[in-house]
C-alpha cells in the first residue's frame, strides 16, 4: 500500500518484458523493429488497462473504498458473484 508510481511502472515493465527478455534479440531480428515494439507496446497498455480496471473492482467492494481490506481476485469474484459461481470458478481455474 506504499508503492508509488515509479514502483509500479516498474513492476509492470518487469513483469511485461521480463520473462520474455532472452527472447527478444532473436524476435527482433526475425519480425523486425516496427511489429515488435508496436506489440510490446500494444500488450502494455493491455496489461496496464487489465491492473486498472481490477484496482477500480477491489475498490467498489463494500467497506474498500480506500483498499482497507485485502483482497484478491479470488475473494473479489466471490464477493461479485457469489459463492456458486466462485466454487466453478475455482475448480475450472
Amino acid at each position: 500500500k506504499t508503492i508509488n508510481s515509479i514502483g509500479s511502472f516498474s513492476l509492470v515493465i518487469n513483469n511485461l518484458i521480463g520473462p520474455a527478455m532472452l527472447g527478444f534479440p532473436h524476435l527482433y531480428q526475425q519480425a523486425g523493429i516496427l511489429p515488435t515494439t508496436a506489440c510490446v507496446i500494444f500488450i502494455f497498455f493491455c496489461a496496464t488497462l487489465s491492473g486498472t480496471l481490477f484496482s477500480d473492482a477491489i475498490a467498489c467492494i463494500p467497506g474498500n473504498k480506500s483498499f482497507t481490506r485485502n483482497l484478491d481476485f479470488s475473494t473479489a469474484f466471490k464477493l461479485v458473484a457469489g459463492e456458486e459461481w466462485y466454487v466453478v470458478a475455482e475448480v475450472l481455474f
